[in-house]
């Protein structure tokens, strides 16, 4: 929330194939405004505390809503107060009373599923203590993210970006674990369930809402006696969705973080905060500025750069020593692209390399991307989201290239 934070969910209006009226959109706004006007009514009445400083509506945020300062805020201030007893967490749900949410079969391959069933279960109760809450979960019609999409305009728009292999990944999986807990949860609680709450693409709904908003308490130690830094010791938490946290970007250079304490979260700025509108593995992570994660890029071009016998050093000593790691950290400086310039020209040759190979992988060329931005605001808007996608990365990896070649 620098000034504003805004929801990640993108416009219906924008996010729909076939463009809606006038008078569909202007009932789409009002249908938005009651939705949050029962959020936040909700809320109040469930002892949430909302700073006076900060406003959610849909003004100034580029999607439906969002969270704005209304005046200048300093750090370490509380934004918002949430009740433990108000987080949508198995715990708190009566889908306690109808599986074992400890049974470990239910958590061995993926943390999150007894939070999708919670979230199943809660979406088509009638009477959900969350029902305000989980009206503001995406609509089916309006997620179009590629997991929604055929594989072959996934494989069409998206080659290269790595969003395709990722979407094949996750697909797989989601289908793994449907089959695995949620077909027996749905054949156990058959008759609490109506229409089509347990079905696949429901699951998949609840898959995108979870993966976008939950969020995960620090892990705590089993022993709290233990002051030994023991990875065993650490007592992973469950994943919970955070009411009004929704409200704020996940982002790296964020402005407020949740903080957990006994009885209740808060979220709390980590810096001033102007009231004005301003406007994320073991990879090379590339953006405007430069290489973000120097710190791994500095290592992978000191091990590419290596001879037989350095690596064979290197490989001996099982890594870097306490004063290469520290030398190495002084110098993960030298990645932003104003002094890419002045690396050594082997490192400037393997950069420059990365670059052009990752440009190669794309469906569509850099120059006809490039063109084809013209028109963009005219492409259905899955063809438009796509190309936003490869032409900004490709934009990145023109940048990379340029600056290791002067």
């Amino acid at each position: 929330m620098a000034g504003i934070v805004k929801r990640k969910h993108e416009d219906e209006d924008d996010q729909c194939p076939n463009k809606k009226s006038k008078s569909e959109r202007n009932s789409s706004d009002r249908d938005i405004d009651f939705t949050m006007s029962r959020f936040i009514s909700w809320c109040r009445e469930h002892n949430f505390q909302l700073s006076p400083k900060v406003t959610v509506s849909r003004d100034g945020s580029c999607a439906q809503w969002g969270m704005q300062a209304t005046e200048d805020i300093a750090e370490s201030y509380c934004i918002f107060q949430i009740p433990r007893t108000e987080l949508l967490m198995p715990t708190n749900s009566s889908i306690t009373n109808l599986i074992d949410i400890e049974d470990p079969k239910l958590t061995s391959s993926n943390q999150w599923i007894p939070l999708l069933l919670t979230l199943l279960y809660e979406t088509k109760k009638p009477d959900s203590k969350w029902e305000p809450y989980l009206g503001l979960a995406p609509h089916p019609e309006a997620i179009d993210l590629p997991m929604f999409w055929g594989q072959a305009e996934v494989d069409r728009l998206l080659k290269g970006t790595g969003v395709d292999k990722a979407v094949r990944r996750d697909l797989d999986m989601i289908e793994s674990d449907y089959n695995k807990f949620v077909l027996p949860f749905k054949q156990k609680t058959a008759e609490k369930f109506i229409d089509n709450a347990m079905c696949l693409n429901s699951f998949k709904r609840m898959v995108a809402f979870v993966m976008a908003y939950s969020f995960t308490e620090p892990a705590v130690k089993e022993d709290e006696e233990d002051d030994e830094d023991d990875d065993e010791s650490q007592k992973m938490q469950p994943p919970m969705m955070v009411p009004m946290a929704d409200m704020l970007n996940h982002i790296t250079k964020h402005n407020a973080k949740l903080t957990f304490g006994s009885k209740a979260l808060k979220m709390v700025t980590t810096r001033t905060i102007k009231k004005e509108i301003i406007d994320e593995d073991d990879v090379v992570v590339l953006g405007r500025e430069g290489i973000l994660n120097d710190d791994i890029c500095t290592q992978v071009l000191k091990v590419l750069c290596m001879s037989s016998a350095e690596f064979a050093e290197y490989m001996e000593k099982e890594g870097w020593s306490d004063a290469e790691s520290e030398a190495s950290d002084a110098e993960t400086n030298t990645l932003d692209m104003t002094h890419l310039p002045q690396l050594d020209q082997k490192q400037k040759m393997i950069l420059k390399r990365m670059g052009e190979l990752h440009l190669q992988n794309y469906a569509i060329s850099f120059e006809d991307a490039k063109k084809k931005m013209e028109r963009a605001t005219s492409l259905p808007a899955r063809e438009r989201y796509a190309l936003y996608t490869v032409h900004g990365q490709q934009m990145l990896l023109s940048h990379l290239v340029t600056a290791c070649n002067i």
